[in-house]
């Protein structure tokens, strides 16, 4: 069950990341791919919360990159 989870985890993030390869993404914009249902207002926090951390993991492997555009964090394909 740990392993189902974790590669699906996996899948999700890889998702993410070739989304933003090809154009860029806020985080709130990562949340069809992270989530398969729709996120809710009283779920919009923990959703963004937890969408980021997997961008930051990807920027940190160095597979995405974050620009800061007028306080907005854009996340953009490594290259």
């Amino acid at each position: 069950l740990l392993a189902d989870y974790r590669a699906k985890r996996a899948a999700e993030k890889q998702a993410a990341a070739e989304a933003i390869a090809e154009k860029p993404l806020r985080a709130v914009d990562t949340f069809p791919m992270l989530f398969n249902r729709p996120i809710s207002g009283d779920n919009q926090g923990l959703a963004t919360g937890e969408a980021l951390a997997h961008l930051k993991r990807l920027e940190v492997e160095g597979r995405v990159r974050r620009e800061d555009r007028d306080g907005v964090w854009w996340y953009h394909g490594a290259v």
